[in-house]
């Protein structure tokens, strides 16, 4: 994924989901595309493996990004769309999940997501 820019426009209302819709073809198309073209490496443990696993994860983030905005244009609307006087939601104390999967093979990385948890875990006092 090349370098990215944030553009603004403004379109007419009746025209949005339109455009979300153009959006989200564009983003089903690629993600078929990378579906279709993916196979597996003939040699999974190799570098040349790893840099085709790689190619696979940009390609999967450019879909993601481009729904991530296509998000946040629907988030807009409905924003838009909602009365102007809203309460505001309570605040809650948000909770550390300590069941994330891991998705970086990088030991060092699981290392201090590690040391991270042991800290963050309250640990009870002896009696």
């Amino acid at each position: 994924m090349g370098q990215r820019v944030n553009i603004q426009y403004s379109i007419e209302i009746k025209e949005l989901e339109g455009e979300v819709l153009r959006l989200l073809e564009r983003s089903k198309e690629l993600l078929q595309e990378t579906a279709q073209d993916f196979v597996l490496p003939t040699s999974s443990l190799s570098i040349s493996g790893l840099d085709y696993i790689e190619e696979v994860r940009k390609k999967l983030l450019e879909v993601d990004v481009s729904l991530g905005d296509i998000s946040r244009i629907i988030g807009g609307y409905i924003s838009y769309r909602a009365p102007a006087i809203q309460a505001p939601p309570p605040e809650v104390e948000p909770e550390i999940e300590t069941d994330v999967p891991r998705t970086d093979p990088d030991p060092m990385v699981q290392d201090i997501i590690n040391r991270f948890r042991e800290v963050a875990t309250p640990h009870e006092e002896p009696s």
